[in-house]
C-alpha cells in the first residue's frame, strides 16, 4: 500500500467496508488530489505563466539579445554587477565564513551576541542599510559632524560592493555553520593534532578542503544574491552614475520611452544565470547535507588572542550596523538637514511626518500587502510542503523555488508581461508578485517540518476513532505550528520593506512603503527620507521581536546557526 503523507492523508475521507470499484487514479484524485490540483494551479498562474511569457516574449522579439552587446551602456551595467557582486561575495566569505570557523574552533567571548549581529541583516531592508551608511560616513554625516571624518567614495563601486557584502554576510555564515556541524572533521584535526600538527596545519588541509562544496555554494548564493539587488545600488551607485543591472532594468522601465525591450532583454539574462547558479549551488548543497553527519564543535581552551577575535567581529559589528543606525537616528531627529546632531537642534517634526500623509498611508498597505501574501502562502506552503513529500513531488519544491531564485526584477517584469494588461495600476499586481516571489520562503520551514513528522501520528489517531480532519487537527498541526507561524513571520517581514518588485509595478497613488522611502531620497530629501527609513527599521525589528525571543522560531527558519544562537 502507498505511504501516504500527513496532509495528504488529512484530505481523505474514512473507507467503506467494501469500496466502489473505481479507477485507481480517480480514488487517488478524489482521496488526495485536492492538494496536488490546488499547488498545479498555483505553480501554474504564479510561475510558469509569467516566467514563460518572459521566455516568449525575449525569444520571438527580433535581435533582443543582439541589443544587449551593441549597448555601451547595458555592457557598463553587466560588468559594474559582476564587479559588485564578485567583491561582496569575498567580503562575505571572509566574515562570515570566517565567523563560523572561529566560532566552531575557539572559545569567542559572547558568541552568541555576535551571532545575533551578524545575522541582523536579514531583518533591516538592503535599502535603509544603505542611506544609513551615508547617514553615518558621507558629507554632513555623523562622523563628519563629530569627528571631521567623511568617506564620500562610498557613493560608487567601493560602497555599494562594501553594503552588498554587509548584506551577504548572513548568507555565508548560515551555509558554513550548517556545513562545519556536518562536515567540520572534529575527529580528523584531533588525530591530527595528537599527532603534532599546528592548529594552522589542521585548517588547511583538513577543515577547508572538507569545507570546499560548502565554500562554493556559499559563493555562489552571495554572488546571485548581491546580482540580484536593487535597493543598494538605487542608493549609492545611481547617484554616482555607475550602473549595474537592476539599476538598468529600474530606468529602462521609469524614464525610457522605448518600451520593454531592453528590460526583457536583461530580465531573461538574470533568469538564466541565476538558474545555473542556483542548479550548482543546489547540487553542492545536497553534497553538504547527504554525506555529512554530525561533528561536535571543536573548541580548544581559552587563549589570551581568542579575544581579538571577538573585539575584531564586535569592531566590524559596530562600523556595519551600530554607527550607520546612529546616523540614520540622528538625521531623522534633527531638525534642519545638515545641522550638527546635538539635542538642542532635536525634534520629532521628521517622525511625525513619517507617520502620517503619503508615508502613512504606504506603510497601511505594505502592511495589508504583506498581511495578505503571508495568509495565503502558509495555506500554500501546507499544501506544497505535503504535495513534495509524495512521489513527483520534488519537481514542485523546485517550480516553486524559481521566483526566489531568480532576481526580483526579472520577476516584476514578468509578472507585468503576464498579467499587466488586467492588473496594472493596482494593488492586486503587486500582490501577485509576492505570491510568486515569496511563496518559497513559506514552503521551505513548513516543508521541513512535515518531512520530520512522517504518517505515524495520523494513523495512530485515525485508528483511534479520530475523522480525518480532527486527526489532522490534533497529531499534525502542533508539531507543524511553529515553522507555520515562522514562515508567516519571514514572508510577513520580507513584503513589508520589500522594494524590487514594488518600484516596478507601482502607479502614483500605490506606492508601497519601500518606494515611498527611495523615491525620497531620489527627490534629495534627506531628512525625510531618514525619518521614514526609521519608522520601517524599527516596524520591522518589533515585528521580529518573536525570532529574538524563541529559539523554535530560528530552528524553524535555520537562523540558529548550529545551535550558535
Amino acid at each position: 500500500m502507498t505511504t501516504r503523507t500527513a496532509f495528504g492523508a488529512a484530505t481523505e475521507v474514512a473507507a467503506p467496508t467494501h469500496p466502489a470499484p473505481l479507477p485507481r487514479l480517480v480514488r487517488r484524485l478524489a482521496g488526495e488530489g485536492i492538494s496536488w490540483v490546488v499547488v498545479a494551479a498555483g505553480i501554474a498562474v504564479l510561475v510558469a505563466w509569467p516566467i514563460g511569457r518572459l521566455l516568449y516574449e525575449a525569444v520571438r522579439t527580433p535581435g533582443v539579445f543582439h541589443q544587449i552587446w551593441a549597448d555601451p551602456e547595458i555592457l557598463r551595467a553587466i560588468r559594474g554587477t559582476v564587479v559588485t557582486s564578485l567583491g561582496a561575495t569575498a567580503m562575505a566569505l571572509l566574515v562570515g565564513g570566517g565567523a563560523a570557523i572561529a566560532f566552531w574552533r575557539l572559545r569567542v567571548a559572547g558568541q552568541q551576541w555576535l551571532t545575533a549581529g551578524l545575522l541582523l541583516p536579514v531583518l533591516v531592508p538592503p535599502f535603509v542599510s544603505a542611506l544609513s551608511v551615508t547617514q553615518a560616513y558621507t558629507a554632513a554625516g555623523l562622523l563628519d559632524h563629530l569627528l571631521g571624518i567623511r568617506a564620500d567614495w562610498l557613493f560608487g563601486p567601493a560602497g555599494t560592493t562594501l553594503v552588498l557584502g554587509v548584506q551577504q554576510v548572513p548568507i555565508a555564515f548560515l551555509v558554513l555553520a550548517a556545513a562545519i556541524r556536518t562536515r567540520g572533521g572534529a575527529d580528523a584535526e584531533r588525530a591530527a593534532r595528537a599527532a603534532g600538527a599546528n592548529p594552522l596545519t589542521c585548517l588547511f588541509t583538513i577543515t577547508l578542503p572538507l569545507l570546499r562544496p560548502a565554500l562554493l555554494a556559499a559563493s555562489a548564493l552571495c554572488f546571485i544574491a548581491a546580482a540580484s539587488d536593487f535597493g543598494v545600488p538605487a542608493v549609492l551607485a545611481i547617484p554616482a552614475r555607475y550602473p549595474t543591472v537592476t539599476t538598468e532594468i529600474y530606468r529602462a522601465m521609469s524614464f525610457s520611452s522605448s518600451g520593454l525591450a531592453s528590460p526583457v532583454a536583461l530580465s531573461t539574462l538574470l533568469i538564466v544565470v541565476a538558474l545555473v547558479v542556483f542548479a550548482v549551488a543546489g547540487r553542492l548543497t545536497n553534497r553538504i547535507t547527504a554525506t555529512g553527519r554530525h561533528s561536535s564543535p571543536l573548541v580548544v581552551r581559552g587563549r589570551p588572542w581568542h579575544g581579538v577575535v571577538s573585539v575584531v567581529l564586535a569592531g566590524y559589528l559596530l562600523v556595519a550596523n551600530v554607527i550607520p543606525f546612529l546616523g540614520l537616528l540622528s538625521v531623522a531627529l534633527t531638525r534642519v538637514y545638515g545641522e550638527s546632531p546635538v539635542p538642542a537642534h532635536w525634534g520629532l517634526d521628521h517622525l511625525r511626518e513619517a507617520v502620517s500623509g503619503a508615508a502613512g498611508g504606504a506603510l497601511a498597505r505594505s502592511a495589508l500587502l504583506s498581511l495578505a501574501a503571508a495568509s495565503v502562502l502558509c495555506v500554500a506552503g501546507v499544501l506544497a510542503g505535503s504535495v513534495a513529500l509524495r512521489r513527483g513531488g520534488r519537481i514542485v519544491s523546485t517550480l516553486i523555488a524559481i521566483p526566489y531564485a531568480v532576481p526580483g526584477s526579472a520577476v516584476a517584469v514578468a509578472i507585468l508581461l503576464a498579467f499587466g494588461r488586467w492588473f496594472y495600476g493596482g494593488l492586486v499586481i503587486i500582490e501577485l508578485a509576492y505570491l510568486a516571489r515569496f511563496w518559497a520562503l513559506a514552503q521551505q520551514p513548513i516543508g521541513a517540518a512535515l518531512s520530520h513528522i512522517g504518517p505515524d501520528p495520523m494513523r495512530a489517531a485515525r485508528a483511534c476513532g479520530a475523522s480525518a480532519w480532527r486527526a489532522w487537527w490534533t497529531a499534525i498541526w502542533p508539531s507543524i505550528r511553529p515553522s507555520v507561524f515562522a514562515g508567516w513571520l519571514l514572508v510577513f517581514l520580507t513584503c513589508l520593506h520589500e522594494l524590487t518588485v514594488s518600484s516596478l509595478l507601482y502607479v502614483p497613488g500605490k506606492e508601497t512603503i519601500g518606494v515611498v522611502v527611495l523615491n525620497a531620497e531620489l527627490a534629495g530629501d534627506l531628512a525625510a527620507t531618514s525619518a521614514i527609513a526609521l519608522v520601517l527599521t524599527l516596524v520591522v525589528l518589533a515585528c521580529a521581536v518573536p525570532l529574538f525571543l524563541s529559539r523554535r522560531l530560528r530552528g524553524a527558519l535555520g537562523f540558529s546557526a548550529g545551535g550558535m544562537w
